[in-house]
């Protein structure tokens, strides 16, 4: 059975828990381009009710709930977390492509094209980058 003394203490760890998730995001929304990283940042902080930024924005509040919380799980997923908080192991090409590709979500052909490779090869690249962050997974624990 609980008692009243363990609660507290239960609830400042969550509490501390909480705000060190919202650190770690707000580290990781640096990376976004610029209007996205203030409107994550913005949320997060709690500096203004999702009503509040949609009138500045001008757009639905129910779009920017969505827009914010696609953003948050994107800067959540195991493979951009790993490209930015651990991208050791990768080339600057690889962490840009996977960057691009699992973060910011640009289309295949347009990476290829840029990136001056096939279809295949980038294939290869981004299955690498997946199985990489896996690998840095596995090895910090």
């Amino acid at each position: 059975m609980l008692e009243l003394d363990e609660r507290p203490s239960g609830l400042a760890a969550n509490r501390r828990d909480i705000g060190d998730r919202l650190a770690i995001l707000e580290h990781r929304a640096r990376i976004l381009p610029a209007g996205e990283k203030t409107l994550v940042c913005m949320y997060l902080r709690g500096e203004l009710r999702n009503r509040q930024m949609a009138e500045l924005l001008k757009v639905n509040p129910s779009t920017l709930c969505r827009r914010v919380r696609r953003w948050v799980r994107r800067l959540n997923d195991p493979v951009v977390a790993a490209l930015i908080d651990r991208p050791r192991g990768l080339t600057d090409r690889e962490r840009e492509i996977g960057m691009r590709y699992f973060l910011l979500r640009e289309p295949r052909r347009k990476l290829a094209r840029e990136f001056e490779m096939t279809a295949f090869e980038l294939a290869q690249v981004l299955s690498y980058v997946k199985g990489w962050s896996k690998g840095t997974l596995n090895s910090e624990r």
